[in-house]
């Protein structure tokens, strides 16, 4: 929703006066820092733009540097690197005139609870001024129109506030939401539809996948979950979507590795072998094509895919607990869980495993539901269909996965919006076999077949899959457009179609780094749509 400005002088004066004391507060102490990214609030609660911007640089500083405060030093290297002279002298200024705020620390509940108000009370005119007028003029079913009305007061975005739950009625929905819609999509398709993942054979089919819902990826072990999930993942980061990559059993170190080679198509295990070897190591052809793949991805849009490690046996909330932070300073368009089975379980069912796995599961799905944030995970098939699997290697092809195959609780595959079972054909091992076990609107049971590179762990469309270019081409319009808080680097642009050769770069950044002077790709925060008036 976008917000109107409050037509309040005394409200909006004193929006800077508080706003400012509060970033004061967060450029001097490290605990309330690390308080507010746990709180809920972000960049949308704050009204003047400029504050929103230095609180994102402040809390993306933070999360990256392992818990280090934003000195004058380091917002000097970054506007210095981002900004013309005469813009960073003017933010260079307003910096130093922030940090002089004589404020202390026992204020920070009262600024955090006065941002919150203010942006509750913004929220609340941009709902009655879109009412008033329907309000004011309706001659009949007037119940209807003010029930709709508390409909959306009721989810004005509080912080540790639930803003799914919703009491409406059908009759003003169709009339004011559903049928605006349906005119709108009509004229401007692309407007609604979801994120594209970069396959041919699924874009064209869904229109990418809708933001809130809950997709689940099923595959024996070792069957292909982590490749395709990762493959995914970076067609969307290049898309240019906001892609989070929680890995468990992997650390992020190796998931970039696989990540380099998917992009360059260089055998992984040529990396591990080492040495200079033409056969079997880093040849100077193999070296020079992970150099030029390493500088695109580095040169790529940075920051759209951020890689999150943690343990195995981390539970969902800490989980979250550590994307929320994220959240606070960086929009999030999809997370990618690696994978369900490994997530730690919060409770404990005598002899059933299964309905724990279930919780957790019920858990990723409310969250990206109320967040409006597309989930993703993976889990295991059942034991007997992966000996199936193996047993009839040379039917890999019309091997058929349905929401029966599944390991554990029935209630994951009953739950989810998406589900796809993979299959690596055991023959070639050259392609891959995509069937939608459960899909909305008639899609189940659907099959698609991909090309897949073992060596390298790359997954692309067969050269027969068609279809897609108007798709994409109305994608990239749409993407081209600035996004709220990132623009696309410079030379790197979103796929038009699946890439034939070479990938176009998708960029990788670990969530835990050394804390190190500051690179050009980082922290400070261009000028952008959507962040305060």
């Amino acid at each position: 929703m976008k917000l109107l400005p409050l037509p309040n002088e005394k409200v909006t004066e004193t929006a800077k006066n508080e706003e400012r004391r509060f970033l004061s507060i967060l450029l001097k102490y490290k605990e309330l820092v690390g308080k507010t990214m746990s709180s809920g609030l972000t960049y949308e609660f704050l009204q003047e733009k400029i504050h929103a911007e230095f609180f994102e640089t402040i809390l993306k500083y933070f999360d990256k540097y392992e818990g280090s405060l934003l000195t004058r030093a380091a917002f000097e290297s970054i506007v210095a690197k981002k900004l013309p002279d005469e813009d960073a002298a003017r933010y260079r200024s307003y910096f130093d005139s922030v940090y002089s705020e004589m404020v202390q620390p026992d204020e920070f509940e009262f600024l955090r609870r006065s941002i919150e108000n203010r942006y509750v009370q913004r929220c609340a005119y941009t709902i009655i001024h879109k009412y008033f007028d329907r309000v004011l003029n309706a001659t009949s079913d007037q119940r209807a129109v003010v029930e709709s009305l508390q409909g959306e007061i009721s989810g004005i975005k509080t912080l540790k506030k639930n803003t799914f739950n919703r009491a409406t009625v059908c009759s003003e929905v169709l009339k004011n939401e559903v049928m605006p819609e349906i005119r709108e999509r009509r004229e401007n398709p692309e407007k609604f539809w979801g994120l594209m993942c970069g396959f041919k054979c699924l874009d064209s089919v869904y229109y990418g996948f809708l933001r809130g819902k809950y997709m689940v990826f099923l595959a024996s072990e070792g069957g292909g979950k982590t490749t395709f999930m990762l493959n995914i993942a970076r067609n969307m980061a290049m898309f240019g979507y906001n892609v989070v990559y929680v890995t468990i059993e992997s650390d992020a170190k190796q998931i970039s590795m696989r990540a380099l080679t998917i992009h360059a198509a260089v055998n992984y295990n040529r990396i591990l072998a080492g040495g200079k070897s033409n056969e079997t190591g880093l040849s100077d052809w193999i070296m020079e094509e992970l150099e030029k793949a390493s500088k695109d991805l580095v040169d790529g849009p940075a920051g759209r895919l951020h890689l999150i490690q943690v343990l195995q046996g981390t539970s969902r909330k800490e989980i979250l607990d550590i994307i929320n932070r994220k959240r606070s300073y960086v929009p999030v368009d999809v997370v990618f869980i690696d994978y369900l089975d490994v997530v730690g379980k919060e409770t404990n069912t005598p002899n059933r495993p299964d309905l724990d796995l279930a919780k957790v599961s019920e858990g990723f799905q409310a969250w990206g539901r109320e967040n409006d944030i597309l989930v993703a995970t993976a889990q295991q098939m059942k034991s007997d269909k992966v000996r199936e699997i193996f047993d009839k290697s040379d039917e890999s092809a019309e091997m058929r996965i349905g929401v029966g195959d599944i390991s554990g609780s029935k209630k994951i595959s009953g739950s989810a919006d998406y589900m796809f079972g993979l299959v690596i054909d055991q023959e070639t091992k050259d392609r891959i076999y995509v069937w939608s076990t459960k899909a909305r609107q008639g899609r189940s049971g659907e099959h698609y077949t991909l090309s897949y590179d073992p060596n390298s762990g790359r997954i692309e469309d067969l050269p027969d899959a068609g279809g897609y270019g108007e798709v994409a081409a109305a994608v990239k319009v749409m993407m081209d457009k600035p996004k709220r808080s990132e623009e696309p680097a410079s030379g790197a642009q979103p796929p038009t179609s699946v890439p034939e050769g070479r990938q176009a770069p998708t960029a990788v950044s670990v969530e835990k780094l050394q804390n190190k002077p500051v690179e050009d790709d980082d922290v400070f925060l261009e000028d952008s749509d959507g962040r305060g008036n």
